[in-house]
């Protein structure tokens, strides 16, 4: 392969009489020079591999941190009915907002809302101690004691923070907390149940210290 050594005078060899870059070191590789390096080429970085993108997503990805403790598997449902057979992603979801501390369950209908909820509470009060609060719609009350009895679990309907006991786990309706009859603060964990209801509050003020 042929290449010019003089940019200038565009000579491959040498340079013409006059040549202002004649006598100055070379800019060009020689001939065999050129052909030598076309043999081991330098790697070409691409800019816009998927690497670089995946890297470039990391440094935007903003992950909530953990605030809440860490569960052995085998913790979970263990006080549950010997019939009872959870899901996996069950399972999977009460490990996960019990390490997260400050998470929310995004579910469908019927993938069982309600006896995780039970059992996060359960398990951060059987590490932590204290009292749990449910903060939930009073049509769905039935379906939280129903599903609190076959997972082993007592709660208590309350409505005042005086009737409160130094631990237990506690169902009240949203009414209740949003008058200021039942302050959040007195709990160690709570859990807002339906929490798109909050939209029909006009506000979440008096539901703000559930979610810090």
């Amino acid at each position: 392969m042929m290449k010019e050594n003089c940019p200038e005078c565009k000579v491959h060899r040498g340079h013409k009489a006059g040549c202002s870059l004649e006598g100055k070191p070379r800019i060009f590789p020689t001939d065999e020079e050129f052909d030598e390096s076309l043999k081991h080429p330098l790697p070409v970085v691409n800019p816009y591999s998927l690497a670089k993108y995946r890297e470039f997503l990391r440094a935007k990805t903003n992950l909530a941190s953990d605030f809440g403790i860490t569960i052995d598997p085998a913790e979970v449902w263990e006080c549950a009915a010997r019939d009872f057979i959870p899901e996996p992603h069950e399972t999977a979801a009460v490990i996960w907002a019990a390490r997260g501390g400050r998470r929310a369950l995004y579910e469908s209908f019927g993938m069982g809302k309600t006896i995780q909820q039970l059992e996060i509470l359960r398990l951060i009060l059987k590490h932590a101690g204290g009292r749990g609060l449910i903060v939930a719609p009073l049509g769905v009350h039935q379906e939280f004691q129903t599903d609190a009895r076959m997972l082993g679990v007592e709660i208590t309907f309350v409505q005042r923070t005086e009737d409160l006991a130094a631990t237990g786990i506690y169902l009240t309706n949203y009414q209740t907390v949003r008058d200021g009859k039942l302050d959040p603060r007195a709990f160690t964990v709570a859990s807002l149940d339906e929490a798109s209801i909050l939209r029909g509050f006009g506000g979440m003020k008096p539901f703000q210290v559930c979610l810090l």
